[in-house]
């Protein structure tokens, strides 16, 4: 599915940020100060990623339909991300100032 793809390929591209992987790995375990409304997502998790400078890299398919709650407070990025995924069968593995949205469960990974 073209749009699937090209999707995926802008939800990565929006979030991902040129930094040293020292630098945002520092980023992702400062707190910052988050104030966002129940949006979709994939967009919520653009947002936290950009603010904290940090990439994301997440499938649309993953994201697709979802909702996220309210984001407001201070929280370390990595709290924030993990907020934002809870109930929702999503996980984030951390790597080197990236943060990776695993697959719902439940569910394969496409091939």
């Amino acid at each position: 599915m073209p749009g699937k793809s090209n999707s995926l390929a802008a939800l990565m591209a929006g979030a991902a940020l040129v930094l040293t992987p020292a630098t945002a790995q520092a980023a992702q375990q400062d707190e910052l100060t988050f104030n966002l409304p129940r949006q979709d997502l994939g967009d919520a998790l653009r947002r936290v990623a950009a603010q904290a400078g940090i990439e994301l890299y997440v499938s649309a398919r993953d994201v697709e339909g979802r909702a996220a709650p309210p984001l407001a407070g201070k929280m370390t990025a990595r709290k924030a991300v993990e907020t934002l995924l809870r109930g929702t069968g999503l996980t984030a593995r951390y790597d080197k100032g990236a943060v990776i949205i695993g697959g719902r469960a439940g569910e394969e990974a496409p091939v």
